[in-house]
């Protein structure tokens, strides 16, 4: 039983560390998304796109 535990919370960090990995590389890409589109409704667009993505990663992470 320790042993499940021991490897459950090795998995649950290793899945935090993907989602930190993932959630950097969003925000670069978003960076690079609102800079490359001067359009403000694809600007918008971009942000609430990015709240979304932000947001499903809490979850996941809680």
């Amino acid at each position: 039983m320790t042993g499940f535990i021991f490897l459950l919370s090795i998995m649950l960090g290793f899945v935090i560390h993907i989602n930190e990995a993932t959630l950097v590389f969003t925000q670069k890409s978003i960076v690079y998304e609102t800079t490359r589109f001067v359009n403000g409704f694809n600007r918008k667009m971009s942000i609430v796109f990015f709240a979304a993505r932000l947001n499903s990663f809490f979850v996941t992470l809680q």
